[in-house]
């Protein structure tokens, strides 16, 4: 039985053992969508890049046959030339013993243009990076241990936009932070980073962290409009004797050897 490699989770040796109270143990990862990038209307300016949904994996969690587990994946926050939005949460919710939540990355900050306003990077699962001049939001708002996700970066001056914070660490400059490796696939897949923040009168912006889903959008460059947050996912990994074959939301389903893996990239249920 191979080990996998999740990070803050305990020792998967039990992994696929019959838990007490007729319950089993498997595997989840639950990531969140990450944040728009941040919008500058000045040819000088850039935005903020959004910050990584959140990131969470535990490799022994017990599930409650007999029981409906509901999946929810956390589209990514929308870019505006007014003011970019949040990522959405991601959640397994019934099904297991302990709920799982993911918070939605945070914003990058910029400047809305009609009208014209200030838009601060908002605190998520990870900040998003500050617009120019100004901090970014802080990462982990779900108060988890271990965090789900770390501080954007603070804007540079004058103008440029600070990176996403990711799954894996705060950004403290243009380049959004990156993401978390996990192999409950199989494969070994980064996830989670935080979005690059865009160039300014001082400089170029910097490129978006590693791990594309629930990726941070990245700041405007020029005046234009930031990109949207990636979409998060949820992937489940259970004994192939004790899955149900009972789903909704058409889930991708695997094997490896005898173990089942269920990917979900929208809304759908488990029966444990």
């Amino acid at each position: 039985m191979p080990l996998l490699a999740t990070r803050g989770a305990a020792s998967a040796k039990a992994f696929g053992l019959t838990a007490g109270g007729g319950g089993y143990v498997g595997q989840i990862l639950v990531v969140a969508g990450g944040g728009g990038g941040g919008s500058m209307p000045g040819a000088q300016n850039g935005g903020g890049g959004g910050g990584a949904g959140g990131y969470r994996a535990n490799s022994l969690q017990t599930f409650l046959p007999g029981t409906t587990a509901t999946i929810t994946v956390g589209g990514g926050g929308a870019a505006s030339n007014n003011a970019p939005t949040d990522g959405n949460n991601s959640s397994i919710i019934g099904g297991v013993k302990t709920d799982y939540t993911s918070s939605g990355g945070g914003q990058g900050g910029g400047y809305g243009n009609s009208p014209f306003r200030q838009t601060g990077a908002n605190s998520g699962g990870s900040g998003g990076g500050g617009r120019g001049g100004a901090g970014g939001g802080g990462g982990n708002t779900g108060g988890y241990s271990p965090a789900e996700g770390y501080d954007g970066g603070p804007g540079g001056s004058p103008w440029g936009g600070g990176g996403g914070g990711g799954a894996n660490a705060a950004s403290t400059s243009s380049t959004g932070a990156n993401g978390v490796a996990n192999t409950i696939t199989g494969t070994s897949v980064t996830y989670a980073g935080g979005g690059g923040g865009g160039p300014g009168a001082s400089g170029g912006g910097g490129p978006a962290g590693t791990g594309s889903t629930g990726l941070g959008g990245n700041g405007s460059s020029g005046g234009g409009t930031g990109s949207s947050g990636n979409t998060g996912v949820v992937i489940i990994r259970i004994p192939t004797d004790k899955y149900s074959g009972i789903t909704s939301g058409a889930p991708n389903v695997t094997t490896i050897a005898t173990e089942t893996i269920l990917t979900y990239t929208g809304a759908g249920t488990l029966k444990a």
